[in-house]
C-alpha cells in the first residue's frame, strides 16, 4: 500500500538521488530508475530484477514470523520483496563506492511504499551476534569484502539454527585474487572471485550445507545454504578464522578438497537415509527393502528436521521441497499412486501430507491437451507447472487472493475468486484439482489474504465449493481433490474431515461415472497405504493450527514425527 506523498514530490526527489543502481516501482507508474539516463549506475539494465526472477521461487513464499537480513541492501529491492512476504526485514549497506547514500535512497523508497523495514548504515562485521535472523540475503556482495573469509563466518553466527543464507556472487573457473587498487575489469570494489569449487569448500568449512546451486547468468551462480539445526560437520563445531585463511590462502590442495568432498558425501548420505527410495532405485513396480537400521535413521533426520528451538519453516520447507520435487519426478513411485500399490519402505518420515498430495494428483492427471482449474492455488509452483503431465495444457489458477509466485509469462492464468462463487461458465473444464483447499472453506482465511471479511464460521460451506466445481466440470470431467482425514476436528482456518463429512461432499457432487477413493496414513515408520477405517482415529497435530505467534517453543517433536495430519483422503470423481 502507498502512503499519500505527492507525485510531483516523488518524482523531484528520485531525481535528487540520483544517480541509481536498484529499479524499484514506487506505484502510479513511477520507477526510480530511468534505464535511458546515463548518469545512474549500469545504464539500461534493470538491476536486480532478472536476478529476482531467478530466485524468487526459491525463497519460501511464506515468511510471517521470521526475520530476514538483507547484505548490501542498496536501495531495498530485495528487502521489499521479503516483506511482501510478511519477513520482518533489517537492511544493511556501508555505501561502499557509492556516489550517493543507498541507505537514504532505501529510507525514501520505504517512506513512499509504506513499509516497515530497518535500514542501516552499517558493515556486515559491525552487526551485534546477538541478533539472530531466519533468512540471510547476501546478493552481489561475497566479492566486494575484503575479509571475504570472516563474513562468511559472521553470516553463519548469524542465521539462526534451521535458517538458511541466499547467496549470489560472480564466479570464476579458477579463483581470483584481485589486489587492492587493481579490481575486476574496472571495478576496484571487488577483492575475491571465487570458484564454485572453492565456494563451496568455504561455505562447509563454515558449517553449511549447501542444498541448491543454479547459474542465474554468465559467470554468475546462485547458492542456497542451510545452517543444520545442530552440528553434522566432522569435528562438531566452526572452525577457526586461521582454518579458513589457511584454505584461502592454498586455493584448496588436492588433499584438502579430497576431505571436502567426502564431508559433502557424508552430508548426503545423511539425507539419503532419510528417503531410502531416492538412494535406492526400485525396479519397475517394486518398493525398495527397508535396510536394516533405515527406520532409525529415518527418524534422526526427522529430529533434526523438526525439533528446532528458533525459526521454524525455514529448513524444514527446504528439506520438503527437494523431496517433493525428486517425488514428482520419479517414475516408478508415480507408477506406485497409480495403481494404488504400496509405498516404498521409509517413505515421508517426518514430511507432511503434501509428500503424498502431489505425487497422486499429478499420478491421477492424463498428459494430454486441456483445460485444467487448479481451485486453491496449490500449484503454482516451478515443478508442477513444468511437469510433462502438464504439458499443452491450459491451465488456470483460482485463488482468493495474488501471490508471489506468478508464471504468466509461461502461459498461466490467474484469477481472484471464491469458490463457493466462481465466475466461470458451465461445463467449461476438463479436470479441476484440489489440494488441501475445500476443507478451508468458510473457516478464517485472512492468514492467505489479510482481508477480515474473509473471517468466517459456516463449516458447512464446503458443499457449496463441491456443487460450484461440479457445474464447471464437463460431461465426463474429472474432480481430484485431498483433504486431511481422520476424527472430525475444527481448527481456526480449516477442518479435519471425517468419514461422515467425505460421504457428504461426495453426495453434493452428484451422479458420477466413478468414484475413487485413496487413503494414505502417515506412521513413526513413514507413509503407508490405508484402508479408510484404518485412519478414522487420526489426530492432526494440533499446535502447528495455531497461529505462529502461539506456537510453543522448543516445538514438541511428535513421538511419531508427525508434523500436520495423520491421515490424507484423496478423492477422483468423474461427472456423469
Amino acid at each position: 500500500m502507498w502512503c499519500v506523498v505527492e507525485r510531483d514530490e516523488i518524482l523531484k526527489k528520485v531525481r535528487e538521488l540520483r544517480p541509481w543502481y536498484h529499479n524499484v516501482y514506487l506505484g502510479d507508474g513511477i520507477w526510480t530508475k530511468d534505464l535511458t539516463d546515463p548518469e545512474n549506475i549500469s545504464p539500461g539494465a534493470d538491476v536486480p530484477r532478472p536476478l529476482w526472477e531467478a530466485i524468487e521461487n526459491v525463497i519460501p513464499q511464506e515468511l510471517r514470523g521470521m526475520r530476514a537480513l538483507d547484505v548490501g541492501c542498496g536501495a531495498g529491492f530485495f528487502s521489499f520483496k521479503l516483506r511482501e512476504r510478511g519477513a520482518r526485514v533489517v537492511g544493511i549497506d556501508n555505501d561502499q563506492g557509492a556516489t550517493v547514500s543507498f541507505i537514504k535512497q532505501a529510507e525514501f523508497c520505504t517512506e513512499v511504499l509504506g513499509m516497515d523495514i530497518d535500514f542501516r548504515r552499517q558493515a556486515l562485521l559491525e552487526i551485534s551476534e546477538d541478533d539472530h535472523f531466519d533468512l540471510i540475503l547476501f546478493l552481489g556482495v561475497f566479492y566486494h569484502i575484503p575479509n571475504f573469509c570472516d563474513s562468511l563466518e559472521k553470516i553463519y553466527r548469524l542465521c539462526k539454527p534451521g535458517g538458511f543464507v541466499a547467496v549470489e556472487s560472480q564466479v570464476a573457473p579458477r579463483s581470483l585474487t584481485c589486489y587492492e587498487g587493481k579490481g575486476f575489469r574496472g571495478d576496484l570494489t571487488t577483492y575475491f572471485i571465487p570458484s564454485k569449487r572453492i565456494f563451496n569448500t568455504f561455505a562447509e568449512e563454515c558449517g553449511f550445507q549447501i542444498v541448491r546451486e543454479f547459474s542465474t547468468s554468465e559467470e554468475r551462480y546462485f547458492f542456497l545454504c542451510v545452517r543444520p539445526s545442530r552440528s553434522i560437520s566432522m569435528r562438531g563445531r566452526l572452525p577457526s578464522r586461521g582454518s579458513l585463511r589457511r584454505v584461502a590462502k592454498r586455493v584448496v590442495p588436492g588433499p584438502l578438497w579430497k576431505r571436502m568432498k567426502k564431508i559433502r558425501g557424508q552430508l548426503l548420505r545423511f539425507n539419503f537415509r532419510a528417503f531410502p527410495w531416492l538412494s535406492e532405485r526400485p525396479s519397475q513396480g517394486s518398493a525398495p527393502e527397508n535396510k536394516a537400521g533405515m527406520e532409525s535413521d529415518s527418524g534422526s533426520l526427522a529430529r533434526f528436521c523438526l525439533s528446532w528451538r528458533h525459526g521454524y519453516g525455514v529448513e524444514y520447507e527446504v528439506l520438503k521441497s527437494e523431496f517433493i520435487r525428486a517425488a514428482v519426478r520419479d517414475d516408478n513411485l508415480l507408477e506406485l499412486f497409480r495403481r494404488e500399490g504400496p509405498l516404498p519402505s521409509g517413505y515421508g518420515v517426518g514430511v507432511d501430507e503434501r509428500c503424498i498430495e502431489y505425487p497422486w494428483l499429478i499420478a491421477h492427471t492424463v498428459t494430454r491437451p486441456e483445460r485444467y482449474l487448479d481451485a486453491g492455488s496449490a500449484l503454482n509452483h516451478d515443478f508442477i507447472i513444468e511437469h510433462p503431465s502438464f504439458k499443452g495444457k491450459e491451465l488456470h489458477i483460482l485463488t482468493q487472493a495474488p501471490e508471489a509466485n506468478c508464471f504468466w509469462s509461461k502461459g498461466i492464468s490467474y484469477f481472484f475468486a471464491d469458490l463457493r462463487d466462481i465466475p466461470i461458465r458451465d461445463n467449461y473444464y476438463d479436470t479441476i484439482g484440489s489440494i488441501s483447499t475445500i476443507e478451508h472453506v468458510g473457516h478464517d482465511n485472512t492468514d492467505y489474504t489479510r482481508n477480515e471479511a474473509h473471517r468466517e464460521n459456516k463449516q458447512q460451506d464446503f458443499l457449496l465449493c463441491i456443487k460450484e466445481l461440479r457445474r464447471l466440470l464437463k460431461p465426463g470431467g474429472t474432480l481430484l481433490f485431498t483433504v486431511p482425514f481422520g476424527v472430525h476436528r475444527r481448527f481456526r482456518t480449516f477442518q479435519q474431515f471425517d468419514l461422515e463429512h467425505l460421504t457428504r461432499a461426495v453426495e453434493a457432487f452428484g451422479e458420477t461415472l466413478m468414484s475413487d477413493f485413496d487413503f494414505y496414513r502417515y506412521t513413526a515408520s513413514g507413509w503407508i497405504r490405508a484402508e479408510g477405517s484404518d485412519c478414522a482415529t487420526c489426530e492432526y497435530v494440533e499446535w502447528i493450527t495455531h497461529q505462529r505467534d502461539e506456537w510453543p517453543e522448543p516445538f514438541p517433536v511428535q513421538p511419531d514425527f508427525a508434523i500436520a495430519a495423520r491421515a490424507v483422503a484423496c478423492v477422483r470423481l468423474v461427472k456423469l
